[in-house]
C-alpha cells in the first residue's frame, strides 16, 4: 500500500492531476516508459472497479427472490452489457508491457486523435487490439 501511494505521488507530480492528452502521454512512450506502465494500469484497474461497482449496485438494487435462471440470464445480459460498454476484451495473459506497446503504437498511428484525454485513446487502442468476440 505504501508503494501505491508513493507510486501516485510521483505520477501526479509528473503528470499533474488534471486528465492527460495523448500528446502528452505520447512523448512519455518514448522517453519515460515505466511511466506510461503505470499510468495503463491505473486506468485498466480504475476500469475494473467501476464496472464491479456497477455490477453490485445492480445486484443490490433489483434483490428479490430471483431463481436461479434469472440470475444467470442476468449475469450474462450484464458481461454482454460491459463488453459493449468498454468494447474490449484484454487476454488474462498480456502484459504490462504488451498494453504499453499497443497503447503507444496506436498514438503513433493515430497522430490525429492525440489532442483527446489519454484514457479515452487507450480504451480506443484496446479496442483496436483486443475486440471483444
Amino acid at each position: 500500500m505504501r508503494a501505491f501511494a508513493i507510486s501516485v505521488i510521483f505520477l501526479s507530480g509528473i503528470l499533474g492531476v488534471s486528465a492527460q492528452s495523448g500528446d502528452e502521454l505520447g512523448r512519455q512512450c518514448q522517453t519515460n516508459r515505466v511511466l506510461i506502465v503505470g499510468y495503463i494500469a491505473g486506468v485498466l484497474d480504475k476500469a475494473a472497479v467501476d464496472s464491479d461497482v456497477l455490477f453490485h449496485f445492480y445486484f443490490d438494487t433489483y434483490e428479490g427472490g430471483k431463481t436461479a435462471e434469472r440470475i444467470e440470464s442476468e449475469n450474462r445480459a450484464l458481461v454482454a452489457s460491459s463488453a459493449a460498454i468498454d468494447g474490449y476484451c484484454i487476454p488474462e495473459e498480456t502484459t504490462a508491457e504488451q498494453k504499453a506497446d499497443v497503447f503507444c503504437r496506436y498514438l503513433l498511428n493515430n497522430p490525429d486523435q492525440r489532442n483527446k484525454n489519454a484514457a479515452e485513446l487507450l480504451g480506443a487502442a484496446a479496442k483496436y487490439a483486443w475486440p471483444c468476440k
